[in-house]
């Protein structure tokens, strides 16, 4: 198919807590690559600390993620501006290459905003769909910014079957419809906490999580779509 394929021999795991976005391979390799919407940003990867950042190219570039490899990413420049429309978003996508490999998220996903993972706010429509339809994913990534603008986390995690718990949201400034669709389709998703500082939950967060068994959700709460 033309695309650039990068293959891991690196499997030394690197401590994944930091500034940056880890993805984890367990259970089996994945196949990560990663689907470029008009003016999004560019992101760099890497797989070994210590080894060179490259530009990882929508479209092009493949990466076979090994077994209990991380890979790192973070924001191509310093800081850059997230996308302020709805035709701007990554997407990243996930293949198990015909085996049972799963992928896990941890880390700062704000370095995909600033490299260092310092930018505590996300643009309209920032990471809308980023892990949509990631049905490997198991674990989602904390997210730790304060100010979130319009539809920035909307549809996030549409369909990721296999997260069961919702990531930390710490927002204190939301803007309208920043949670809408997020967790619609995640039928395994057991506990979900809201914390105390969200009013409102946009339309169809929750829709079809039918194994919810446990949710919490603050005093406040106007509305829950």
């Amino acid at each position: 198919d033309g695309a650039e394929k990068t293959t891991f021999d690196e499997t030394k795991e690197e401590n994944s807590t930091g500034d940056c976005l880890f993805l984890k391979a367990v259970g089996g390799d994945v196949q990560f690559r990663m689907i470029k919407e008009h003016n999004a940003p560019d992101v760099k990867y890497q797989v070994k600390q210590g080894q060179s950042w490259k530009i990882f190219t929508p479209g092009e570039t493949v990466i076979t993620i090994p077994e209990n490899t991380v890979v790192s990413f973070r924001a191509a420049s310093e800081t850059q501006a997230f996308p302020s429309n709805e035709y701007g978003q990554n997407v990243f996508v996930m293949d198990p290459k015909g085996g049972n490999g799963k992928i896990e998220a941890s880390g700062n996903i704000m370095s995909l905003v600033s490299q260092d993972g310092s930018e505590m706010s996300v643009d309209d429509y920032g990471f809308m769909q980023l892990f949509k339809d990631c049905k490997i994913l198991t674990k989602a990534p904390e997210l730790p910014a304060t100010e979130l603008g319009m539809h920035c986390y909307t549809e996030m995690f549409k369909n990721c079957i296999g997260i069961t718990k919702t990531p930390g949201l710490n927002a204190t400034e939301l803007n309208e419809y920043c949670y809408q669709n997020m967790f619609e389709g995640c039928t395994n998703l057991q506990i979900v906490v809201i914390p105390e500082s969200v009013r409102t939950i946009g339309s169809s967060a929750f829709s079809g999580c039918k194994s919810l068994y446990s949710i919490s959700l603050p005093a406040k709460l106007s509305s829950l779509g």
